[in-house]
């Protein structure tokens, strides 16, 4: 997945240098972001609206991380699928990783943008296969 957050980075520093332990969540949910409000680094987004009918973040899990050459990555294990029912999604431009399911709040982890905007109307599914949500860190800086 794309891009790991401000809030999610500094966590991880500071756990990692000693300086504050980061308890993981409980569990890590998916959102949909839209293309009008595609999320920022600082934790900026806007999210398909509470009451859009069933909107709601979906609970996914992760394989064990593994190492390689490039860095460690981790992939969803199960389908993701959202089908609007009594309006639309709108178009969607990215999806995010956070640790709550409150739409518009908890802290968002991760985000990446899709390759191409897809709109999401009144009956659609908008579907994210296993593995293709791969969370990784590593790299040289």
């Amino acid at each position: 997945m794309g891009t790991t957050t401000d809030y999610l980075e500094t966590r991880l520093l500071d756990h990692a240098s000693g300086n504050a332990a980061y308890a993981h969540p409980a569990q890590l949910y998916v959102g949909l972001i839209l293309n009008s409000g595609l999320p920022t680094k600082g934790g900026a987004y806007t999210e398909v609206a509470t009451g859009v009918t069933p909107y709601a973040r979906l609970a996914v899990d992760f394989t064990a991380a593994a190492a390689d050459a490039t860095g460690a990555e981790a992939d969803n294990t199960a389908l993701l699928s959202w089908t609007p029912s009594g309006e639309d999604f709108g178009d969607i431009g990215a999806i995010a990783l956070f640790d709550g399911n409150t739409v518009g709040g908890d802290n968002m982890l991760w985000f990446a943008e899709l390759t191409a905007v897809e709109t999401v109307n009144d009956g659609d599914t908008f579907e994210l296969p296993v593995g293709i949500i791969d969370l990784k860190l590593g790299g040289t800086t």
